[in-house]
């Protein structure tokens, strides 16, 4: 998967959209002013409810599927589960849209433990397998609590009516991040995820 952001000399900005396979040519662009213009709506998806990421969360073998140190492939798509220790939220994609930017997450943690942090990664999923859209992590302090915000990397990728786009938290990513020193375990409610978008179909 690949996409790009071009600010071009006159100060307006080119957004490529992210296409698969990797080998495959840039797809349409998006161009504007601002990325406020490129992208001037918002998709959201959340949920109150009480969930636990815990340090030893997650399917080890989902991260293996995306290092890039052993040619891990964005593209490649992946069975869709809730992993043990994982906190997950989804929702159907009604009307297909583009993410165009960088995701916010905003949520009330509660961690008991020391040298913690969420690993956070953006699913498009379809038909029980899951591709990789974005992913962004949130370091915390020794027994964090109360509110956070954090983005994820910015991406330009088209989400299909029908599919459901899925966050999932985890406390263990060790294919991409540096696995913490002790164990730990966070509560998190009141989740938001902010998506700006743009129209479905670019140029």
């Amino acid at each position: 998967m690949k996409s790009r952001l071009v600010t071009l000399p006159n100060g307006r900005i080119t957004a490529f959209q992210s296409v698969c396979p990797k080998t495959a040519k840039v797809g349409g662009f998006y161009r504007g002013k601002s990325m406020r213009q490129l992208a001037p709506g918002v998709a959201q998806l959340g949920g109150r409810r009480t969930q636990v990421v815990r340090s030893d969360g997650g399917n080890p073998l989902t991260g293996k599927a995306f290092d890039q140190r052993t040619g891990g492939d964005a593209c490649k798509p992946v069975p869709s589960a809730h992993a043990p220790g994982t906190a997950v939220y989804s929702r159907t994609v009604k009307r297909g849209y583009a993410l165009l930017g960088r995701p916010v997450v905003r949520a009330s943690v509660r961690e008991i433990g020391r040298n913690g942090y969420i690993a956070a990664r953006l699913w498009d999923v379809s038909a029980g397998q899951q591709r990789l859209v974005s992913r962004g992590v949130y370091r915390l302090t020794p027994n964090q609590r109360g509110r956070i915000a954090f983005r994820l990397f910015g991406n330009a990728y088209r989400l299909a009516k029908g599919h459901h786009v899925k966050l999932e938290l985890t406390g263990s990513d060790p294919n991409y991040l540096r696995t913490a020193n002790s164990s730990y375990r966070v509560r998190v409610s009141k989740l938001t995820l902010r998506l700006p978008t743009a129209r479905l179909h670019p140029r």
